[in-house]
């Protein structure tokens, strides 16, 4: 019990992304705040035809900084605030909403 022959021969053909890579770079360059999937909708709204998943993966090789959304804490219903700051659902109790 051995190896295959077609393991033994089998070459990975390299991947021609030099395409997709100048037009990521020229749309991040102008619209640097996007993040990945409107960087895919805007490549496919100019008439690309690239799978999702190959951006992704031309895209993280990259290592573009894209911005992530942070989740918002959980305030309290009548959203008080107390000495100018938002009060958060821990510090309900104190009883010092401004209404």
């Amino acid at each position: 019990m051995g190896i295959s022959r077609t393991t033994c021969q089998y070459k990975a053909k390299p991947k021609e992304d030099t395409e997709l890579q100048e037009a990521l770079t020229a749309l991040t360059a102008k619209h640097a705040a996007i993040g990945y999937w409107q960087c895919c909708y805007r490549l496919w709204n100019k008439g690309y035809t690239w799978n999702h998943k190959r951006i992704y993966r031309v895209y993280t090789s990259m290592r573009f900084k894209y911005p992530t959304q942070s989740k918002e804490k959980n305030t309290c219903q009548d959203q008080g605030t107390v000495n100018g700051s938002r009060c958060t659902k821990q510090n309900m109790e104190h009883g010092l909403h401004e209404r």
